[in-house]
């Protein structure tokens, strides 16, 4: 069953349109009843591609590692979630639980009756998202594997942590070494 990614807040913004020969409002009200209107459809433009959703599969989606998979060549950091270091372990324990997390993650997305992944902003440094200076260019989400968050999922099997970022950076990451 295919799920779908969604962008932003994911609200659709109607407009109010009067029937045909219904009178005609005071003009106070009109000018307020416009400027609610253009008070929406700036929020919707804010919200960027508001509303907008694409189908996605688990063979859309590539597990790269334990909290990053790439969509149509775009890299996608998850959000919410921290996981071991395969790439730079501090020990070989943590390459080993880094390896399992992936496996793990893979088994997940495989195994999907529906996906929906949210791109989310990234916690970076005002005006880098996008930039190799914020997650190396990759794009940030949340994954959603059949009504379960993937993060919600690895934590509750020890494979990941909690891990909770501001607007424009993180915490420091616990060692995964004891």
């Amino acid at each position: 069953m295919p799920g779908r990614i969604r962008h932003g807040a994911d609200r659709d913004v109607a407009a109010h349109h009067p029937q045909p020969g219904a009178g005609r409002a005071p003009a106070g009200r009109a000018i307020l009843t416009a400027a609610v209107a253009a008070v929406i459809l700036s929020a919707a433009c804010l919200a960027g591609t508001a509303g907008r959703a694409e189908p996605v599969t688990s063979r859309d989606v590539y597990v790269l590692d334990g909290h990053t998979v790439d969509r149509n060549g775009q890299p996608i950091v998850l959000e919410g979630f921290d996981v071991p270091d395969f790439d730079h372990p501090q020990c070989p324990g943590e390459r080993a639980l880094a390896a399992r997390t992936a496996a793990r993650l893979r088994q997940i997305v495989g195994r999907a009756g529906s996906l929906d992944l949210e791109m989310v902003a990234c916690a970076c440094p005002e005006g880098t998202e996008g930039t190799p200076e914020c997650n190396k260019g990759a794009r940030c989400g949340r994954l959603t594997v059949d009504g379960r968050d993937v993060g919600a999922v690895l934590v509750s099997e020890n494979l990941a942590r909690a891990f909770a970022c501001g607007p424009h950076s993180c915490p420091k990451r616990q060692s995964w070494c004891q």
